[in-house]
């Protein structure tokens, strides 16, 4: 879950977009301990511009871009935390699997 991780995330920016409406969000927000996280942001779009643009089917989707920007991985649907957790930091990934 990514409430319990989120000093895992404390480098990274994290962008959740969905088409919840946005006090759906909120009480999102705040039931996993993610409203007022500096670093994390929601994004609602209402009209699914978000999917349609970067061609996305599933939900969730997962994109990992690095500092410059350039997609570094993608995962499609349900993802275990340390999958992603991999990529932002693979020594991060070696500590909460062993």
């Amino acid at each position: 879950m990514l409430g319990e991780n989120l000093p895992f995330f404390q480098h990274a920016q994290l962008i959740l977009i969905s088409r919840a409406s946005p006090p759906a969000l909120r009480d999102f927000a705040r039931e996993f301990g993610l409203w007022q996280q500096p670093n994390i942001h929601f994004l609602h779009d209402k009209e699914g511009c978000f999917a349609k643009f970067f061609g996305t089917q599933s939900v969730p989707t997962v994109f990992i871009y690095d500092e410059e920007g350039r997609l570094q991985k993608q995962y499609q649907g349900e993802t275990k935390m340390g999958a992603i957790l991999s990529h932002l930091n693979p020594a991060i990934h070696e500590a909460i699997t062993h």
